[in-house]
């Protein structure tokens, strides 16, 4: 991984936005995931310059990242300002690098990378919605 992470704390100053992003969940869940979902972890602002990438992962794990259900990307950056940086999903989902502004939601149990940023830079913000573990 090499990326910069700036929290966005949930603090008044930032209501508007994560209700925003909190509308939007429920929308995308209710129409496709159903899950049970309880919260929305701090937005992270993620920053790849020139070799920025993060290699395959998922996003639910053990601990605290044991409850993460839904993944949010926002794409902040307009496309054509930097070149890569593409988000791959696993097993087989073509590259993305939406319009700037474009959000992906995902369960977090899919695999995922960000492919490294060969020029310019790519900002995105993400979360993560959380729920009682899958059962």
């Amino acid at each position: 991984r090499n990326t910069k992470v700036k929290g966005v704390l949930k603090e008044a100053r930032f209501g508007w936005l994560y209700e925003r992003v909190a509308k939007q969940v429920k929308t995308i869940n209710t129409h496709y995931y159903n899950f049970e979902l309880t919260d929305i972890t701090n937005l992270q602002i993620l920053e790849y310059e020139n070799t920025g990438f993060y290699n395959m992962h998922v996003d639910i794990g053990t601990g605290e990242t044991s409850v993460r259900k839904l993944s949010v990307v926002v794409f902040l950056s307009d496309p054509q300002d930097y070149q890569g940086g593409e988000l791959i999903l696993k097993p087989n989902y073509p590259p993305l690098n939406p319009a700037q502004g474009s959000a992906v939601f995902f369960p977090s149990y899919i695999p995922h990378e960000i492919r490294p940023v060969t020029e310019g830079v790519r900002r995105t913000m993400v979360t993560w919605i959380t729920g009682p573990c899958f059962k």
